[in-house]
């Protein structure tokens, strides 16, 4: 369980090969969700009650950069073509976000559902899609260009419906 009064999460990087422990670290985070690789040996880590997205050394897990969000960022995916981040939250403030790491900005935002539980990227289509567990629906979003999008409406679905891949 989290333990509210000394909030850590503990990652591990791991040889993918060996499955050998190559670095564990500790961070002064109660909420940290599983982060999107660029490929280029950084890791973007979303830290929901913080409100922060971390960018992180792939290998030893040293922080390079912190930004605030503004919301409970629950999700992140990172878009090689482009090098941006598409970011989701929960929570009052519930939205898909274009985050841009070169300038540190968000570059477009759109509402979603409440309860953001997952998120999948249809690149062929340019949708992002993402399943709302507490409100009970998929929405649906299209990647109109680099930095827009348009929020397309949502697919019911039943409250508690969390997981979901493409």
């Amino acid at each position: 369980g989290i333990n509210k009064n000394e909030p850590k999460s503990h990652w591990y990087t791991l040889n993918p090969k060996t499955g050998e422990l190559l670095k564990s670290k500790e961070f002064p985070f109660m909420k940290m969700d599983d982060p999107a690789s660029d490929g280029q040996g950084n890791l973007y880590a979303p830290v929901l009650i913080d409100k922060l997205l971390l960018k992180l050394d792939a290998k030893t897990l040293e922080e390079k950069h912190r930004w605030s969000v503004g919301c409970l960022i629950a999700k992140v995916r990172y878009l090689e073509d482009v090098k941006r981040i598409i970011g989701a939250c929960r929570g009052d403030n519930a939205q898909v976000f274009v985050f841009d790491p070169a300038t540190g900005t968000k570059t477009a935002q759109v509402p979603i559902g409440d309860g953001i539980d997952g998120i999948a990227i249809d690149h062929k289509r340019k949708r992002i899609i993402t399943s709302d567990g507490v409100a009970g629906n998929l929405s649906v979003i299209a990647m109109n260009g680099v930095d827009q999008l348009e929020y397309l409406g949502l697919v019911n679905t039943s409250v508690g419906s969390r997981m979901m891949d493409m």
